[in-house]
């Protein structure tokens, strides 16, 4: 853990990741594709706000290893990866 914990800080410093803050329309996105994904997918709150954040955040890419997100990401018009 101490290992994943220094290269995350060591990848935030270098920039290779950046840090940004969630958007308040992120939680009305979130809001919003709950009520149009939730009784289809099943998805859950926290699933629908990382989506939520990557759309308001601008990306056009998704990637999970989780069936439930995959599906929604790829229902919200975002490119998923392949899941394995």
């Amino acid at each position: 853990m101490q290992n994943a914990v220094r290269d995350l800080e060591k990848d935030i410093q270098s920039g290779v990741l950046q840090l940004q803050a969630l958007p308040h329309a992120a939680f009305t996105r979130g809001k919003v594709l709950a009520q149009t994904l939730t009784p289809s997918l099943g998805i859950r709150s926290a699933d629908l706000l990382h989506l939520a954040a990557a759309l308001e955040l601008g990306a056009t890419t998704f990637y999970t290893f989780d069936e439930r997100q995959h599906k929604a990401a790829q229902a919200a018009g975002l490119a998923v990866n392949p899941l394995p």
